[in-house]
């Protein structure tokens, strides 16, 4: 079977996309790659970090009025509130699958690998798919960078797809990257009482502006007391200590936290798709290079989303795949041709209104 366009990856761009090109009455198929559902707090760390923002407060919210609420706050921890984001999630995901079914999108599970620019294998096992394809969207995200001169253990020095994991809230945090994901951990964080030192190897507003939401989120997080140390880089963590971990900036000044995090350490899933057969060579950190239309070196090959380049808050990061698939399979008439008193069918707000 052909299909009008093919999407790779689980994250809110691989979604944005299969459901706008099906609204084009476009033959879509959905490749569900083995790093995570279609759902979960593995699809963004951006997202990861809002859903455990947005269900802290939530969860603060309903202690209020609780007796015990001292007491509850107590056991307020990542691991806590990412088991009530993803019970959150849950109940999307049945939306989304009731949404998967009306447009008749082909959801497809397994791994995909681009044997040619109109063709797509998934393989799961012994079993195997050839799919045909006018177009190729790839939206695979990102993933924690692990490398031999900076370890994650997932304990004391994180990447944020450990946050989720955490079974205890730090007294102090350290956290390496003013990206919108260090930012929205800094707000988490904050949230939950502890001293947050947010690093940033830039002036702090160049690294905010240069991701969606960053200043307002900035701002938020400065107000809630976290400390902003624009222009420093780290160059050496040593966590051999019992209870704190040390990390030395370029400057020569020493830091120490109960915990340190980074957030930009992280690299496009594109291993394995057989990208490089086509002409395509990711960057050395994986991510893609598109042009002003998000086509890759191969014009029948796209990108979108994290894997492309600054992860996003979630406006944004459904905005483009909609752009895309109008340019691609429509029309963007809609898109650039509005009566100027017509009011937009969606708005966001960063920061949410109350």
């Amino acid at each position: 079977m052909r299909y009008d366009l093919v999407v790779i990856g689980n994250t809110a761009a691989a979604e944005a996309t299969a459901l706008a090109a099906a609204r084009l009455q476009r033959r879509v198929a959905w490749i569900e790659t083995p790093t995570g559902g279609l759902s979960g707090l593995s699809r963004s760390p951006v997202t990861a970090a809002r859903r455990l923002r947005e269900a802290a407060i939530d969860f603060a919210r309903r202690q209020l009025d609780s007796r015990s609420a001292a007491n509850e706050r107590m056991l307020i921890t990542p691991q806590r509130l990412a088991e009530i984001a993803q019970a959150d999630e849950a109940r999307e995901r049945e939306s989304l699958m009731q949404r998967v079914a009306r447009w008749q999108i082909d959801l497809i599970a397994g791994d995909p690998q681009i044997v040619e620019p109109h063709t797509v294998v998934v393989q799961r096992g012994a079993w195997r798919r050839e799919l045909a394809a006018g177009f190729i969207v790839i939206a695979t995200g990102t993933h924690c960078t692990r490398t031999s001169t900076l370890s994650f253990e997932g304990e004391r020095v994180l990447c944020a797809d450990d946050v989720p994991n955490m079974s205890t809230v730090p007294h102090s945090l350290l956290i390496v990257g003013a990206s919108t994901t260090g930012i929205e951990y800094a707000l988490l964080f904050a949230l939950l009482g502890t001293r947050v030192t947010l690093v940033d190897r830039g002036d702090g507003l160049s690294s905010a502006n240069a991701c969606s939401g960053g200043p307002s989120l900035l701002r938020q997080a400065q107000g809630l007391g976290v400390r902003l140390l624009p222009r420093s880089e780290v160059i050496g963590v040593d966590s051999t200590a019992a209870r704190t971990v040390r990390v030395e900036l370029l400057s020569g000044e020493a830091l120490s936290a109960e915990r340190v995090l980074f957030t930009t350490e992280r690299n496009g899933a594109t291993r394995g798709l057989g990208l490089e057969a086509l002409g395509i060579q990711p960057d050395e950190r994986g991510r893609l290079w598109c042009d002003d239309e998000l086509r890759t070196w191969n014009p029948q090959v796209l990108g979108v989303g994290d894997v492309v380049g600054h992860p996003h808050i979630h406006a944004v990061s459904v905005d483009a795949p909609r752009k895309l698939v109008w340019n691609l399979l429509g029309s963007d008439t809609a898109l650039t041709s509005r009566p100027r008193n017509s009011a937009p069918g969606h708005a966001v707000s960063q920061p949410e209104l109350e």
